[in-house]
Parts: C-alpha cells; structure tokens; sequence
C-alpha cells in the first residue's frame, strides 16, 4: 500500500495531523475534498473504480457517455455514443455496460478504452448492472409498469445469449417495479442481492447463482426501511449496508438471513449512496441528499462511534445522487459524485487511516507433544505504525501465546484434540484482524498408545448426539480399554468400551462435531478425525400437522411436540412444493399457536407443510408432511351501485387524455368507487368505447401479467360499445387497459363504470359458486369456425351448432347503445 503518496497530498493535511497523534478523526472532525472536477454532463448513472488501471469510470445515460478519470480526478478521456449509459460492471479487462436507450450491453476495453462492440442486444431498458456467479444480471421491461424480469449473460460463453428468469420476480418479493442489485464476485461469489428501487416499504432479496439460474433463497419486507436507493454488500460477504430516505442512517444486515445486525452508522436527511471497502481496516461510506447539512460520512465496518470523514459539498442542490461513492483500492480515498441541479461533479474525499495493521496471512500448524508450533506471513498492511507482537489462539480451547517474530509454540494442548489457530497482529494503534485459521492439527501422546480411531460419524439427538466408530488399525503395545468421545465445542465428553455411544447435555441449536480417543495401558491414542456435524435438536417433532387449502394462503395446524428442552419460544412451518422447501414462516407468542394462516402462496399449486419447535435459536426435529393442499382463488361476488371510475374525457380515474394506438394504461380499481381497498380478487366493469377515430379492438388484463390474445370489445370509427367485462384485479389492486388501431394515429375514448366486486376465500362465506378468473381465451367465432360451424349468425338464429345467413334482404333493427 502506497501510504506516502496518499498521505502526502497537500488536501489531506487535516487528516495527517489527526494520524500523527496516533488517533481517528473525532467526530465532529470535518474533512476536506479535492477539486471538485467537472464531468461535464447534467446525468449520472453509476460510479466504479477499475484497480487495474486507477480508472474511475462514470456512466451518464443522458448524455449516453462514460467519463474516464483517473485517481487524481484529471479526466482522461469520454466515450460517447453509449445510448443511455447506465448500469456497469467489470470482469477481468473487461468493462461492460448496460445501454437503456440501445437496450443491449455494450464491451470496453479498459486498457485501450475503446469500445469493443456490443455483447449482446434485445434488451428492453436494461438498467443496473452486476457480476455475480460468472455471469452478468440486469432487467428487461419498463419497471413503472411493473413488469422487469430478471435476465443474465454468461460473458465468457462462445455466443453470449440473454437468458430471462419470467419466474424470479413474482408477488413476493415485488422485483417487478424497479430491481437493483448489490453483489460481492470476491468474498460471495454466488450472492446476488435484489431490492425495489425507491418503494416504501422495501423488498429485499437474496438469490443464489451457483447453479446458473437464480435461487430465491431468502426475501423479506424491511419495515424499517423505506426509499430504498442503495446497498453495499460488506468485504467479507456476510453483512451488507443499507442507504435509504428512511431511517436517516446507515443500517448493517446479514446476508443469511436479511436481518439487522443492531450496527448503525449515524448520518442526517436523505442517504441515497453507499460503499464499502476492504483495505484500511474494512471502511464504509455514503452520501446523502443533505439539503444544508453534511452530504457525505465514513465510519470503519463495525466501529460507528468514529467518523473517518464528514463533508458538506456546500450548497442545497450539490448532494450525492443515488449510487454515488466508490473506493479507491487502498481504502485511503472515496471518489464521490454530487450535483443535482445543473452539471455534476466528481470529489475526492480523503479517509482517515485506521492504523491497526491488517490481518496476518498464511498461518500454518505443525503438531508436537501436547503442543503445535505456528508460523504465519506479516501483514500486508502494517497500519501506521510498526507491529510490535504477534498473538496466537487456539481453537477449541481459547489458549494463547505471543511473539515479536512469526512463529511460536503454543504448549498447554489437550492430546487427541483437533486444534486450528489465528494469529493478530499489534501496534500502537490497537490489535488488527485475525488471520484465517491455520489447517487443523493433532497433538501427539505417549509412545505404545493406539493409533486414532476412524470413521467418527455423528447423528443428531434431542440435546444429544448418538456417536459411532471403527477401531484404530494399530492398537498400540496393549488391548484398547476404552473409548473417549469428546464434543467441539464444550469439550463434553462420553466414555464407553464399545465403538459408538451417546454424548448427553449438548446445546441444542449448536453446531458440534466429535473426536475419539482410544485408550490402552500405555495411555490415550491422538484424536480422531472429527466427525460430521451436527446440531442437536430442541425438541421432538411437532404431531398431527394438517393444512386447509385458502387463497394464495392456507391454513396449518399441529399437536405439540412430547419433549421439549428449555423452553417453548415458537414454531418454524415450511411450505414444500415437491421436495423443495419454501420460505419458512416464524410462529411466536406466550405460549406459541399451534396453527398459523401461511400467505403468499402460489394458487393452483401442491403444498405441503412441515413443523418444528424453536427453543430460542435452536430448532428442534421436523415433523412428518402434512397431507396435500392446493389453495385456489375465490370469493363472493358483491354487487354495487354502479359507480363511474374512469372517465378518459374528463380525467376520472386518470389523465385527461383518450387512449392511443398500442399502448397500456394502468387504472386503480381496488379503494375506488366503493370498492374496498383490499380483499379484492376481480372486479365486475362496463367498459365503454367512445369516439374512436379508427377500427379496434380493447383488452382489459389485470396489472402485472401479461396481456391475453383475446378482447374485450371491437369497434369501428366513431362507434360508441359497451360491454361488461369481469376481470381480475392485479399488483396494488390495477386493471390495464391495452388498444389496438387500425390507424397508427388512432385513439379513443374510455369508460369504466364499476357494477360490483368478487372477494377473496378469506372474506367470503361459503365456497361454492365462488369465482374462479381464468385467463381470457376465445371459445367460439363463426369467422373462422372456431366452436361451431364457419357461417355467419342471421336473424332469428337461437341456437348451436349452425345458424345460416338469412336470405332476407330486409334490414335488420339495430340497438344503439345506451348514453354515456
């Protein structure tokens, strides 16, 4: 790391005297920021640091360019003709970007920095963009209409293709509308991290990419969160950090389980951008839309009572956009874009230095009697002083030993224990760090004692663990007596003179694995191999698990558990679609329920459920499958006073404005015209046609699926058509309305007068006659012979199969529709 060239530039003074006496920046501490430099465009889109070449790149999809700084904030080149440059992503010397204008994503060489041509095309308005398990994910579709889907590209293949994932965005987790993602290729490689860009509340989402498709692996609704704008997957891969309109602050998450980890990072009004880095000591920082206070903050990972950095841009208007701040590689510099109302700017904001050293690496272990000797590599980074001792740890066992150099032994060993060690590095700064644990290593014992047994397998009990074994090969100058079982962690040990036996007094919900000794008349044998792990159960399984099928939801119900250890906190239910298991739902209470109405299922398909006690953490045995359901949608249908609730001629329900040659229109049905605002599943509408300049036809579809083949009406030009439609209500309780004319330029007017509504299973009385929507499809039309014979319907024709054309040749009566 080259600290004396960061360090040395005049704009880091402040932070230089802060570091000579040997302290971070207090908070209050108020740093200073380079230039700014113009970028010379009134859009952004993304920022990204290439350390290969100490390129910053930043997308502007108005001006559809990519300027090119370099570490200084000089800018060394821009490459224009990108159509609406957004999303990017590097891979090896590679720079791809996502083209929302020319819906593809285009190659740049960052070497030479020009422009490779496009790696694949066909996309509609990609936007973000990230790597994550090999390959490259964005959307396609218009997210304000609610219909993204995922799609990805393996850019190494022979022939790049897009692949789309119509599946990976569905009612749960409400991707459809705006997906961003987060990724970490280096720490997670097989992580991709979704969220629905600016809704309140958030949507997060965790896929796993390993196998080349997206598995949803967990989705939660973050109350806590809303206007979510950017997230920051943390060095290590297991947090991530959160920059949203609400909470003013920076919130940590696990990945595993999409949960806060209680660290926040404290900031003011509106933050919009978040970064992390790995190097000068793990650093995160974000800006915000500040408004008159403070666009910018930098905390060290996991240490938010610090400030590392805090700047105003100055101004109301000059805050940080949304996925504005990047690292330089060392950690020692944000490179931060602000702006807003005119050109924006790129700063760059020095970071106070940690000065702990990083982690050791390398750390090796070699076994002795009683004893392992441990060598290990310096740091990379010594911090900003000289490291002055080293520590090594045990594991199991917690047993330490110190040195100036970088090997040491560390007596005091338990003979057959399977032992790894971590090594800290110290200066005056404080303690770095821990390596990653050395490999594993047995003490040795006496002469004449047996060889280790083999084998060790572990089976899971109720605070227990059933443990089996085979003899050693070698048992040593004398017969074996007995076996020692010994748990890690705890160290709780079994002693029997058989090959298996039961350890007792486990930690249920703990992970343990086991080691055996064998033990004859010259004394104990080196520990085995340790066996599998396993986690001791809670409790015994949940009994008489049955389910009732709803809509989209059903209803399950269990006997309690006969044994329990420790005390009852909750129940897990996990739906299963064949053998697959779904997102799990928490039942909780003094004392728990023993039933729960499971949501957010698919209806139309085969569920399954499968119970569990939970003991605090701990998690006890899974029940037997519950019998077979398959929820359905339905509900009673209520009639209205008929009510009008779109009016294109006056702006009811909508703009003022009559609809045109192929386009959609979403309408809010569900709070309108007496119809209730939720526990809707269709809608009962005359829909009217008025004034169409052109011959067409009208389809009404509910939001969020894709448009059917069949119509709602037909019309020709200057017709006035009603017809009574009944039709599903979609995402946030929407209709759309699809036109079609014959005429590029045609348009007309719409009607929509709302007659009555259809329930859902959960608010509706009975079950019978219960509405059940379909997707539209024509059954019958006498043009092509579809249903019935091909032959026109004439006067007085009642009934199937044929109806002739009347030879009459007087005119029939014509109906005129009602007025409007």
């Amino acid at each position: 790391m080259n600290r004396g060239r960061t360090i040395g530039r005049a704009i880091t003074l402040l932070m230089t005297l802060a570091i000579a006496a040997g302290s971070n920046l207090p908070a209050t501490l108020q740093a200073r920021a380079t230039g700014p430099t113009s970028l010379g465009v009134t859009s952004f889109g993304r920022i990204l640091v290439d350390a290969a070449t100490s390129h910053v790149f930043v997308s502007s999809p108005g001006s559809s360019s990519i300027i090119v700084l370099d570490y200084s904030g000089t800018v060394v080149k821009t490459i224009t003709g990108e159509a609406g440059a957004y999303g990017m992503a590097l891979s090896g010397s590679t720079l791809y970007v996502a083209l929302s204008t020319a819906g593809a994503i285009e190659k740049i060489d960052t070497g030479t920095l020009l422009d490779s041509g496009q790696l694949v095309s066909g996309i509609v308005h990609p936007t973000d963009l990230v790597l994550a398990g090999g390959k490259l994910w964005t959307t396609t579709g218009n997210c304000t209409q609610w219909i993204t889907q995922l799609v990805s590209v393996d850019p190494a293949a022979v022939t790049p293709t897009v692949v789309t994932y119509p599946s990976a965005f569905d009612s749960t987790n409400g991707l459809s509308y705006c997906a961003a993602f987060a990724s970490n290729p280096t720490a997670n490689p097989n992580l991709l991290l979704a969220w629905d860009l600016g809704l309140s509340p958030a949507n997060i989402t965790s896929f796993d990419v390993t196998s080349g498709s997206p598995v949803q692996v967990t989705t939660a609704r973050e109350g806590a969160l809303g206007n979510l704008q950017d997230v920051a997957v943390n060095p290590d891969g297991t947090h991530f950090i959160t920059a949203s309109g609400a909470p003013y602050e920076f919130d940590e998450w696990t990945v595993a389980g999409l949960g806060q980890d209680g660290v926040i990072y404290p900031a003011n009004t509106y933050p919009t951008s978040v970064a992390t880095v790995g190097a000068n000591g793990n650093v995160m920082a974000g800006g915000l839309n500040g408004l008159y206070d403070f666009d910018f903050y930098a905390y060290k990972i996991g240490a938010p009572a610090t400030t590392l950095a805090k700047v105003d841009f100055g101004g109301s208007s000059n805050t940080v956009p949304g996925r504005g701040v990047a690292f330089e590689p060392d950690g020692l510099n944000a490179f931060v874009v602000s702006g807003g109302t005119g050109t924006f700017l790129l700063n760059i904001v020095p970071i106070a230095v940690t000065g702990q050293p990083g982690p050791p690496t390398g750390a090796t272990a070699t076994a002795g009697a009683g004893s392992a000797t441990v060598s290990w590599t310096a740091p990379a980074d010594p911090g900003t002083s000289p490291i002055t001792s080293y520590t090594v740890t045990s594991s199991p066992g917690g047993i330490t030993a110190s040195t100036a150099g970088t090997s040491t032994t560390v007596n005091g060993l338990t003979p057959g224990v399977s032992y790894t060690f971590t090594v800290t590095a110290t200066n005056t700064a404080g303690t770095g760090p821990p390596s990653a644990p050395s490999n594993a290593v047995v003490p040795t014992t006496t002469p004449g004692a047996p060889q280790p047994p083999t084998g060790a397998t572990a089976i899971a009990g109720i605070a227990s663990a059933s443990v089996s074994w085979t003899p050693p090969v070698d048992p040593g100058t004398s017969p074996i007596s007995s076996y020692t079982v010994t748990s890690a962690p705890g160290g709780i040990t079994a002693t029997t003179s058989g090959t298996s036996t039961v350890v007792n007094g486990l930690t249920p919900g703990v992970s343990y694995t086991f080691t055996v000794t064998a033990t004859n008349a010259s004394g104990p044998s080196a520990g085995s191999a340790a066996s599998n792990a396993v986690v001791p159960w809670a409790c015994s399984p949940p009994t008489s698990v049955s389910a009732i099928p709803g809509d989209t939801d059903a209803f399950v119900s269990w006997s309690a558990p006969a044994t329990i250890v420790g005390t009852l906190s909750g129940y897990r239910v996990t739906p299963y679609v064949g053998t697959t298991a779904q997102t799990s739902t928490a039942v909780t209470g003094t004392p728990p329920a023993t039933n729960v109405i499971l949501t957010g299922l698919t209806d139309g398909t085969i569920y399954t459920f499968v119970v569990a006690c939970t003991v605090g953490s701990a998690l006890g045995q899974d029940s037997a499958p519950s019998n077979a359901v398959t929820p359905v949608q339905g509900g009673n249908y209520h009639p209205l006073t008929p009510a009008r609730i779109l009016d294109t001629r006056s702006g009811i329900g909508g703009p003022t404005l009559a609809m045109q040659n192929g386009e959609i229109r979403g309408v809010q049905i569900t709070g309108q015209g007496l119809v209730p605002s939720s526990g809707v599943s269709a809608v009962v509408l005359n829909v009217t046609v008025t004034g169409p300049t052109a011959a067409g036809f009208l389809t009404v579809f509910p939001a969020g699926v894709a448009q059917p083949t069949a119509s709602n009406l037909n019309f020709v030009a200057g017709q006035t058509v009603p017809n009574l439609v009944e039709v599903a209500v979609g995402n946030g309780g929407r209709v759309n309305i699809a036109t079609q004319f014959a005429s590029p330029s045609g348009h007309g007017d719409v009607i929509f007068d709302v007659a009555g509504w259809v329930g859902v299973a959960g608010n509706s009385l009975v079950k019978d006659g219960l509405y059940q929507p379909l997707t539209p499809a024509r059954i019958m039309d006498t043009r092509v012979g579809l249903g019935v014979a091909r032959a026109a319907v004439g006067p007085g024709c009642r009934r199937a199969p044929v109806c002739r054309r009347s030879s009459s040749t007087s005119p029939s009566p014509v109906r005129r529709p009602p007025a409007i």
